[in-house]
């Protein structure tokens, strides 16, 4: 007779826990499977999106956009192989006078200077202050520290041209003629070599205030050790024709002056009294008015073209 064992009573709950344990086990790997898949999926739909961007995209330019690029191109060539020209060329004879080697050879070379640019604003009938010394108020009583004498030398002898250009134009009045403050010897030939010139001592390069200005490095055309520079500033009133006449003097000056920036302010007119002539006469259809103007010049050379001071 065959006798038949029932399981132990405690095996039913552990058969049904790992029942469910299971299933929950499956449930989750599928879960993850399905998370997976689905961030796969969103990955290639943007793969594609990608695709059809690119595709869709044209990076050939059009016709007239090549003309446009040629047309620039050209202009840019002109301007580097003009820039180079007069770069290239010797300024004419502005410094085949021999910097003088003592202050107070170079208080009366300024002097001079101060008379001949007298000059030629009382022919232009440009307005002057009673007190203009083009520059050099820091030397009206004396000549410059002799470490300057060799650089200050050169910017009254390139500032002398410059101011031909604008007294032909025949501007209203003359503001101010500003420069920058001069190097020292040593100074001027550390920067001619490329490399960064040291401070020189403030009792050196002192002088009047009205004198100097300060150029932004981002208009200046200097670069240490390729090209030398010295930039100017001048202020004056006039008629919109007086800064064009200007303008252009610089432009076709043979010596390499180039203009860095121009500001205009126009100038309110002072009040007229109107005669009984006024009433019958013709009005001009475009009244002219005279304007402050402030252009910063600066004249550049190469470096091999210096002399050493």
């Amino acid at each position: 007779m065959s006798s038949t064992r029932s399981a132990p009573s405690g095996w039913f709950p552990v058969t049904v826990a790992a029942c469910v344990l299971g299933a929950g086990l499956m449930g989750w790997l599928a879960w993850e499977e399905r998370a997976a898949g689905l961030k796969a999926g969103a990955a290639l739909r943007s793969k594609f999106a990608e695709r059809d961007r690119i595709s869709a995209e044209d990076p050939q330019p059009s016709a007239a956009t090549e003309q446009r690029i040629a047309e620039e191109l050209t202009a840019v060539r002109r301007a580097v192989a003009a820039l180079a020209a007069k770069l290239g060329a010797e300024s004419p004879g502005i410094f085949e006078t021999p910097a003088p080697t003592k202050p107070v050879d170079a208080y009366f070379e300024l002097a001079a200077y101060v008379e001949k640019n007298r000059a030629l604003a009382a022919a232009a009938r440009t307005v002057l202050a009673d007190n203009e010394r083009f520059g050099f108020a820091s030397h009206a009583a004396q000549g410059p520290a002799e470490e300057l004498l060799p650089f200050v030398a050169r910017q009254a002898a390139a500032l002398r041209p410059l101011l031909e250009c604008l007294f032909a134009s025949a501007p209203r009045e003359l503001l101010a003629v500003q420069r920058k403050r001069p190097l020292t010897a040593g100074q001027w030939s550390a920067r001619r070599a490329g490399g960064a010139p040291r401070p020189a001592n403030d009792s050196v390069v002192s002088g009047a205030a009205a004198d100097f200005f300060s150029l932004d490095p981002a208009l200046s055309l200097l670069a240490p050790g390729e090209t030398d520079t010295m930039a100017f500033r001048l202020e004056f009133t006039g008629h919109t024709s007086s800064l064009r006449g200007f303008l252009n003097s610089v432009a076709v000056s043979p010596v390499p002056l180039f203009v860095r920036s121009v500001e205009v302010e126009p100038l309110a007119a002072p009040p007229r009294a109107e005669t009984a002539a006024d009433a019958d006469a013709v009005l001009p259809v475009v009244e002219q008015t005279l304007s402050r103007f402030a252009v910063v010049v600066e004249f550049v050379e190469l470096v091999h073209r210096h002399t050493t001071p």
